[in-house]
């Protein structure tokens, strides 16, 4: 069944392969997932799926405008699952509800593998703090009274952190 909506100008329905996309993307910009799995009940085999057919790792129901969606991840080596299972939940239940006005009523995930590769997770951990230290420099920058016309430098921001 797709997600549908009435609107005072009619409905809109939306298909349940769009909602699998736009979760599978959220999901895939998690700190922690490494990628979505596609579960072949038949043999038990589980493989890694390409960024380009993260859908393929996401089963979408739609009962009475009520999503249940569930995710079928590996996880990065050396994270805490409980921490990165959350923070999905909690990024998609937010965005998927954003972007398409339904409920989302339940969240399944299946962790079905860990990636011990060391050289891919060190470099999911490199990005996740190059992402905090973006993050940090942006919130300086708009937070600044100073009036330098927006122009700042390494320094400035360093010099902030050790005076906190």
């Amino acid at each position: 069944m797709k997600g549908t909506m009435d609107t005072h100008l009619g409905s809109i329905q939306i298909d349940n392969e769009v909602i699998a996309k736009y979760a599978g993307t959220i999901a895939s910009e998690c700190f922690g997932i490494v990628g979505m799995t596609s579960v072949n009940v038949k043999d038990g085999l589980v493989r890694l799926l390409k960024r380009d057919s993260v859908e393929h790792g996401i089963v979408v129901k739609a009962n009475n405008n009520k999503l249940c969606l569930e995710f079928h991840v590996v996880v990065a080596y050396g994270v805490s699952i409980l921490a990165v299972c959350d923070n999905l939940v909690d990024d998609v239940k937010y965005k998927i509800e954003n972007f398409t006005g339904l409920q989302v009523d339940k969240i399944n995930v299946f962790v079905v593998d860990v990636n011990t590769d060391k050289e891919k997770v060190a470099f999911s951990v490199r990005e996740y703090k190059r992402k905090q230290q973006r993050d940090e420099i942006s919130q300086y920058m708009s937070s600044s009274n100073d009036d330098n016309d927006g122009a700042y430098t390494l320094g400035d921001l360093l010099n902030t952190k050790k005076n906190d």
